[in-house]
């Protein structure tokens, strides 16, 4: 069974992200790459969810959960992002890429770009 989860408007992302940063300063990597989307070329473009600390982008707001989308972690004890993209629910295996903090915004592009062709340059 698909079930949806919903998604969020990128004000509402943004804020709920800054929110956590509050508690855990160590997240910010995550809200910096959460506000570089939200202002970049590929905000009309995806969807976010946002829960439990895990940035989930999707294509559609209707997608149904675990299906086509990209969950994005910071783990702040190694500094690392972690992207993980699940094709669809049952996927024993998502693919996944882990980078350091200073990295995050050119690989999320790279991961766009390339792995997942949801853009293309030009």
């Amino acid at each position: 069974m698909n079930t949806l989860r919903p998604t969020c408007t990128w004000p509402h992302t943004v804020a709920a992200c800054a929110a956590l940063v509050e508690y855990d300063e160590a997240l910010r990597p995550l809200l910096s790459l959460t506000r570089f989307l939200a202002t970049s070329r590929y905000a009309g473009s995806i969807v976010p969810r946002f829960s439990g600390g895990v940035l989930t982008l999707v294509r559609t707001p209707d997608a149904p959960a675990g299906q086509n989308e990209l969950q994005i972690r910071f783990d702040p004890a190694s500094r690392q992002f972690h992207f993980t993209y699940q094709q669809r629910p049952d996927d024993p295996r998502p693919w996944s890429r882990e980078c350091d903090a200073q990295e995050g915004q050119a690989v999320l592009e790279r991961i766009f770009h390339k792995r997942l062709h949801w853009f293309h340059e030009g």
